[in-house]
């Protein structure tokens, strides 16, 4: 697991990125985040620039504590951090996501009523996701990080601001100022990674090429964090929606084209 989120900045990213550019033979590839991997392609792409199609993000945090019992209880936490902080970081030096993802697999059947759906760490939208296919997510596809990556991202809830470990890089101010095709994707009903965390990506962003799309009631129903990639509309929806963007840059590989906004 990584010890910071720099970890994944610094190291994993762009060694990703250079590995997939050299195995498919293409000098620029596209890089795509769902929720803290939409983090790291935003602080990835400034440094990856070179190489970049594009950006394209689905719940990503960009601006994190747009829920309200989030950014309340980030400050409560961060105000108390000098008490807290050494007591977690010796006891538990990586955060069990995995295990985490146990007990939701378990607590399916309540989490999914409608009664659910306002519940402020809500992961999906009830009723969107089949029954197996949610079991699956829950079970082997949450891994766990370090302990100092949910530090990081205490600190950008309580703040408001995307910064590093010791706040010596704003990553949203370097990220706003790179001009490359640009594809923020929110869900109207995400408790976790809320529309108002998403948008500030795309409203900041410098881009000649940027589109921000909502789904919503319009596209079959509400949407939420998980069920916007892996729920029972994504292959009708959120799937073909990104191909024919990811189609289009690729076609136009420097566009300057309107930005767009759904």
């Amino acid at each position: 697991y990584p010890d910071s989120f720099e970890h994944y900045v610094e190291e994993d990213g762009p060694a990703a990125m250079e590995a997939v550019c050299e195995l498919s033979g293409h000098e620029r590839t596209f890089i795509m985040g769902h929720s803290l991997g939409g983090a790291i392609s935003y602080a990835v792409a400034p440094r990856v620039a070179d190489r970049l199609a594009g950006v394209i993000t689905i719940g990503g945090v960009f601006l994190f504590g747009g829920q309200a019992v989030l950014r309340r209880t980030a400050r409560a936490y961060r105000s108390l951090s000098a008490l807290i902080d050494p007591l977690f970081l010796r006891a538990l030096p990586y955060v069990p996501v995995d295990l985490i993802g146990r007990v939701l697999t378990a607590a399916g059947p309540v989490l999914d009523h409608r009664l659910m759906h306002d519940w402020p760490l809500a992961i999906w939208y009830p009723g969107s996701m089949e029954r197996e296919v949610l079991r699956e997510r829950m079970s082997v596809g949450m891994d766990r990080t370090g302990m100092q990556v949910l530090r990081q991202m205490i600190d950008w809830a309580a703040t408001g601001r995307f910064l590093s470990r010791r706040r010596q890089s704003d990553y949203a101010e370097a990220f706003a100022r790179l001009d490359v095709p640009l594809l923020v994707i929110s869900a109207d009903r995400d408790m976790l990674c809320t529309p108002e965390d998403c948008y500030p990506a795309y409203l900041t962003s410098r881009s000649r090429d940027k589109t921000y799309r909502k789904f919503g009631e319009r596209d079959g129903g509400h949407w939420g964090h998980v069920d916007l990639i892996s729920g029972r509309r994504a292959p009708a929806y959120t799937w073909p929606y990104i191909a024919g963007w990811m189609r289009e840059r690729a076609a136009a590989p420097n566009p300057a084209l309107p930005t767009r906004s759904r």
